[in-house]
């Protein structure tokens, strides 16, 4: 568990969404919080220039492991880390950690980690990640019933 003394940012990528916010001293620094509609459905929007394909049947055959994203990954994987830098820039250098949620991390795993190195936290299930942390949420802000 980080001190509320520390500075660490949270990245959610999500499928419609790339969500950035950091905290700092148990506060969160408005500067920092951006949200781009680039999401994992911008991925797939790249493998679909003709929309042959719903979104639903792509991300199905995406979540499969039955969709072949070479082509297009490296586009995606470059709009995620500049939106990234474009919000946070130089202020990673003193966050304590990042924090990685959401699906989208799976798939750009190695250049998050070659980003933050030492200071990448990816949970366990990362796309249940942001249900539970609403939950705990909602737990410390209304108590327990």
């Amino acid at each position: 568990i980080l001190r509320r003394t520390k500075s660490f940012g949270l990245l959610s990528l999500g499928f419609n969404t790339i969500e950035m916010m950091v905290v700092e001293e148990g506060r969160l620094i408005e500067k920092h919080v951006a949200g781009e509609n680039k999401g994992v459905h911008y991925l797939l929007d790249l493998l679909n220039p003709e929309q042959a394909y719903s979104l639903g049947e792509l991300d199905g055959k995406l979540r499969a492991g039955k969709l072949d994203i070479d082509a297009v990954l490296p586009r995606w994987q470059r709009e995620v880390m500049g939106q990234i830098e474009k919000h946070w820039g130089k202020a990673v250098q003193r966050f304590a950690a990042v924090f990685v949620v959401g699906g989208g991390t799976f798939l750009i795993r190695d250049a998050l980690l070659a980003k933050f190195k030492d200071k990448l936290t990816i949970p366990d299930d990362p796309i249940l990640s942001i249900a539970r942390g609403c939950y705990k949420y909602t737990l410390f802000k209304y108590g327990q019933e």
